[in-house]
């Protein structure tokens, strides 16, 4: 399968969120990112799969400020 992270400020429209390098963050296999866009929502996505895949996705996610 493969998991894109997305992010989203009204929690209805989302977008990919990228690296900061730029890259879509889209992943096939187990890795290690940083997040370039400061969104109110994020959310891992599986955009190819089936019924019986299974995904793990850990996030640690830092509030700064207010």
């Amino acid at each position: 399968g493969t998991v894109v992270l997305e992010g989203s400020n009204d929690g209805t429209n989302y977008v990919t969120l990228t690296d900061p390098q730029g890259n879509a963050l889209s992943k096939t296999a187990a890795g290690i990112e940083a997040i370039q866009e400061i969104t109110r929502y994020i959310r891992p996505r599986v955009t190819a799969g089936d019924g019986t895949t299974d995904i793990d996705v850990t996030m640690l996610v830092v509030r700064r400020g207010n």
